[in-house]
Protein backbone atom coordinates (compact mmCIF):
# COMPACT_ATOMS: atom_id res chain seq x y z
CA UNK A 1 0.00 0.00 0.00
CA UNK A 2 1.47 3.37 -0.99
CA UNK A 3 1.75 6.29 1.40
CA UNK A 4 -0.93 8.16 -0.60
CA UNK A 5 -3.31 5.18 -0.26
CA UNK A 6 -2.66 5.06 3.48
CA UNK A 7 -3.32 8.78 3.87
CA UNK A 8 -6.50 8.52 1.79
CA UNK A 9 -7.66 5.38 3.62
CA UNK A 10 -7.20 7.05 7.00
CA UNK A 11 -8.95 10.17 5.73
CA UNK A 12 -5.96 12.33 6.66
CA UNK A 13 -5.91 15.94 5.53
CA UNK A 14 -2.91 18.05 4.41
CA UNK A 15 -3.09 20.10 7.62
CA UNK A 16 -2.98 17.03 9.89
CA UNK A 17 0.17 17.02 12.06
CA UNK A 18 1.40 13.60 10.94
CA UNK A 19 4.92 12.46 10.09
CA UNK A 20 4.90 8.99 8.54
CA UNK A 21 7.33 6.15 9.28
CA UNK A 22 7.71 2.73 7.66
CA UNK A 23 7.63 1.04 11.05
CA UNK A 24 7.67 2.34 14.62
CA UNK A 25 8.19 6.10 14.86
CA UNK A 26 11.74 7.26 15.59
CA UNK A 27 11.62 9.92 18.28
CA UNK A 28 14.63 11.87 16.99
CA UNK A 29 13.02 12.24 13.55
CA UNK A 30 9.68 13.65 14.75
CA UNK A 31 9.54 17.44 14.38
CA UNK A 32 8.12 19.37 17.35
CA UNK A 33 4.36 19.80 17.20
CA UNK A 34 3.70 16.63 15.21
CA UNK A 35 2.73 13.00 15.67
CA UNK A 36 5.00 10.30 14.28
CA UNK A 37 2.77 7.56 12.86
CA UNK A 38 3.61 3.98 11.93
CA UNK A 39 2.36 3.78 8.32
CA UNK A 40 2.62 -0.02 8.25
CA UNK A 41 0.30 -0.48 11.24
CA UNK A 42 -2.18 2.03 9.83
CA UNK A 43 -2.05 0.27 6.44
CA UNK A 44 -2.79 -3.03 8.16
CA UNK A 45 -5.77 -1.45 9.94
CA UNK A 46 -7.04 -0.05 6.64
CA UNK A 47 -6.72 -3.40 4.87
CA UNK A 48 -8.12 -5.51 7.72
CA UNK A 49 -10.86 -3.23 9.01
CA UNK A 50 -14.11 -5.15 9.46
CA UNK A 51 -16.50 -3.62 6.92
CA UNK A 52 -19.24 -2.96 9.47
CA UNK A 53 -16.93 -0.67 11.48
CA UNK A 54 -17.28 2.38 9.26
CA UNK A 55 -16.19 4.81 12.01
CA UNK A 56 -13.00 2.92 12.86
CA UNK A 57 -10.58 4.87 10.65
CA UNK A 58 -12.07 8.32 11.31
CA UNK A 59 -11.87 7.54 15.03
CA UNK A 60 -8.23 6.52 14.66
CA UNK A 61 -7.46 9.78 12.83
CA UNK A 62 -9.23 11.94 15.44
CA UNK A 63 -7.46 10.03 18.23
CA UNK A 64 -4.05 10.60 16.66
CA UNK A 65 -4.75 14.30 16.13
CA UNK A 66 -5.97 14.55 19.72
CA UNK A 67 -2.57 13.39 20.95
CA UNK A 68 -1.07 16.72 19.88
CA UNK A 69 -3.98 19.18 20.05
CA UNK A 70 -5.84 17.80 23.09
CA UNK A 71 -3.31 15.90 25.22
CA UNK A 72 -4.75 14.08 28.21
CA UNK A 73 -3.09 14.08 31.62
CA UNK A 74 -3.12 10.29 31.82
CA UNK A 75 -1.50 9.92 28.37
CA UNK A 76 -4.59 8.34 26.86
CA UNK A 77 -6.72 9.30 23.89
CA UNK A 78 -9.63 11.71 24.16
CA UNK A 79 -12.45 10.61 26.47
CA UNK A 80 -15.00 8.44 24.69
CA UNK A 81 -17.80 11.03 25.01
CA UNK A 82 -15.66 13.70 23.32
CA UNK A 83 -14.67 11.29 20.53
CA UNK A 84 -18.34 10.46 20.00
CA UNK A 85 -19.25 14.16 19.77
CA UNK A 86 -16.42 14.94 17.33
CA UNK A 87 -17.34 12.01 15.10
CA UNK A 88 -21.09 12.59 15.36
CA UNK A 89 -21.76 9.04 16.53
CA UNK A 90 -23.38 7.37 19.51
CA UNK A 91 -21.33 7.10 22.69
CA UNK A 92 -21.77 3.33 22.38
CA UNK A 93 -20.08 3.21 18.97
CA UNK A 94 -16.72 4.51 20.20
CA UNK A 95 -15.98 1.73 22.76
CA UNK A 96 -16.78 -0.97 20.18
CA UNK A 97 -14.31 0.63 17.79
CA UNK A 98 -11.70 0.94 20.55
CA UNK A 99 -11.96 -2.80 21.20
CA UNK A 100 -11.32 -3.52 17.51
CA UNK A 101 -8.35 -1.10 17.47
CA UNK A 102 -7.02 -2.86 20.57
CA UNK A 103 -7.35 -6.24 18.86
CA UNK A 104 -5.44 -4.82 15.87
CA UNK A 105 -2.60 -3.73 18.18
CA UNK A 106 -3.09 0.03 17.73
CA UNK A 107 -4.64 0.86 21.14
CA UNK A 108 -4.33 -0.53 24.64
CA UNK A 109 -6.61 -0.27 27.64
CA UNK A 110 -5.69 2.20 30.37
CA UNK A 111 -8.61 1.79 32.81
CA UNK A 112 -11.53 -0.55 33.33
CA UNK A 113 -14.00 2.25 32.62
CA UNK A 114 -13.12 2.59 28.95
CA UNK A 115 -9.98 4.74 28.72
CA UNK A 116 -7.58 3.80 25.95
CA UNK A 117 -4.17 4.95 24.75
CA UNK A 118 -2.28 4.60 21.48
CA UNK A 119 0.45 1.95 21.40
CA UNK A 120 3.90 3.62 21.41
CA UNK A 121 4.92 1.65 18.29
CA UNK A 122 1.85 3.07 16.51
CA UNK A 123 2.29 6.79 17.22
CA UNK A 124 4.48 9.14 19.25
CA UNK A 125 3.91 12.83 19.85
CA UNK A 126 6.47 15.59 20.33
CA UNK A 127 5.16 18.91 21.60
CA UNK A 128 6.50 22.28 20.49
CA UNK A 129 8.82 22.58 23.47
CA UNK A 130 10.39 19.19 22.58
CA UNK A 131 8.47 17.59 25.44
CA UNK A 132 7.60 13.95 24.87
CA UNK A 133 4.79 12.76 27.16
CA UNK A 134 5.19 9.47 28.98
CA UNK A 135 2.96 6.69 27.68
CA UNK A 136 -0.19 5.96 29.64
CA UNK A 137 0.01 3.24 32.25
CA UNK A 138 -1.24 0.01 30.70
CA UNK A 139 -4.08 -1.79 32.50
CA UNK A 140 -2.74 -5.12 33.72
CA UNK A 141 -4.81 -8.30 33.49
CA UNK A 142 -4.93 -8.63 37.29
CA UNK A 143 -6.12 -5.01 37.89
Amino acid sequence: MTREEIIKGLGAQPHDPFVWFDGPPILEQIPPGTVGVNALKVATAIENRPSRYVHLLPMLRVSLIGLIYDPQLDGGILPLQILAERLGVSRFTVPRNCVVLEEMGLFYKVTKNGRYAVEPDTALVVFHDLFVPLPAKRLRKDD
